[in-house]
């Protein structure tokens, strides 16, 4: 069962969104070659590295310590980080089409799409923040000794894929 990626679905929904409001209201390619798509796609795959490197590292925190990933097999773990990639994928299209035939029906009001989205994926961190902000295992967060997330290994690489995920989705 993926626990983890509770806050993540609404983020998402939006970047593809996003990225769908950036087609040309007169192009004539095919939705998944177009530049907008594409560069949504490898500002997935930036997110995705951050999300593999969190969940090899801390797969209890990724799991919001909602499950103890950390007692699995390295295959089992493995066989979730593969399923939450293929969600991560479907949620990015899903996000994608949504905008796209929003965008198509409502014109600029299709922004409030954003707004929606957006808001989702800060409000769902405010129920589970306390889970967010502690990096570590399940123990360490049932005993308060977990890292706060600025202050763990995983800033650094957050810190890394957020720029790089604005420069790739800029370029595009």
């Amino acid at each position: 069962m993926i626990l983890t990626f509770i806050i993540d679905p609404p983020f998402l929904l939006l970047l593809g969104y996003v990225f769908a409001l950036a087609i040309p209201l007169a192009s004539t390619r095919t939705l998944t070659r177009t530049r907008a798509f594409l560069a949504g796609l490898c500002t997935l795959i930036v997110f995705c590295i951050a999300v593999v490197l969190s969940f090899w590292w801390y797969p209890d925190w990724m799991a919001m310590y909602f499950a103890t990933l950390s007692d699995d097999s390295v295959g089992a773990r493995g066989l979730v980080l593969l399923l939450a990639l293929i969600f991560y994928y479907l949620l990015y299209c899903s996000g994608f089409l949504w905008g796209t035939r929003v965008r198509a029906q409502t014109g600029r009001r299709a922004w409030w799409g954003v707004a929606l989205l957006g808001a989702a994926s800060a409000l769902i961190v405010v129920p589970f923040f306390d889970r967010y902000y502690a990096v570590g295992t399940t123990a360490d967060f049932l005993t308060g000794s977990g890292l706060p997330l600025p202050h763990s290994p995983l800033a650094l690489v957050y810190n890394l894929a957020l720029p790089l995920m604005l420069l790739v989705g800029a370029i595009g």
